[in-house]
């Protein structure tokens, strides 16, 4: 048995993505492992969010996994919008 999903349970999800020398990065809304073997996890991104069309252009995307201890940095890719603040990648 894997232990993503017991890693996931207290944890907040940021997806990063580059292309075309454009980085973007969010808060994932849902998620959840699809495949035990070969073990693979579905983020899900808005079409609404600007992180969604750098996604579609990248060859692939970051999951980070982040811990309660840093809902600071989760905010920052999740609270405001890449036109009003610089996110780091």
């Amino acid at each position: 048995m894997s232990a993503l999903p017991s890693a996931l349970d207290v944890a907040l999800l940021v997806v990063t993505a580059h292309a075309d020398e454009e980085r973007s990065g969010c808060v994932v809304g849902f998620a959840t492992q699809c495949s035990l073997e070969p073990e693979r996890f579905l983020v899900c991104l808005s079409r609404a969010n600007r992180t969604y069309e750098v996604a579609r252009r990248a060859e692939a995307l970051a999951v980070h996994v982040l811990g309660e201890d840093k809902a600071d940095l989760a905010g920052r890719s999740g609270g405001e919008t890449d036109e009003e603040v610089h996110k780091p990648p």
